[in-house]
């Protein structure tokens, strides 16, 4: 790669949005750091787990699944599968 060409992929990443964003993110604060806790994914996984089960104590029901799975469904990141399909899914005996 030429120096020029170089220039020019430099210049376009210093002026991409995206990575302006991601930069910004980077620095906000980190909950699991700050309580000394960012390194116990098991852990994170079971909260989360508990959260998606709409079968668990936090009296939610399957909002939370269905938020996760509105989010997936509309930005197509679940291929095949129409938003439209997300009010017709039975969750019942669903298994987190």
């Amino acid at each position: 790669m030429e120096l020029a060409e170089l220039e020019q992929h430099y210049a376009r990443l210093l002026t991409d949005p995206e990575v302006d964003q991601l930069s910004q993110t980077v620095n906000q604060p980190n909950i699991f750091k700050i309580l000394g806790v960012s390194h116990y994914e098991i852990r994170h996984s079971n909260f989360l787990a508990w959260l998606l089960d709409p079968y668990e104590s936090h009296g939610v029901g399957d909002w939370v699944l269905r938020s996760l799975l509105q989010e997936l469904f509309i930005d197509g990141r679940a291929m095949g599968v129409s938003i439209l399909d997300l009010a017709e899914i039975n969750l019942d005996g669903v298994q987190i």
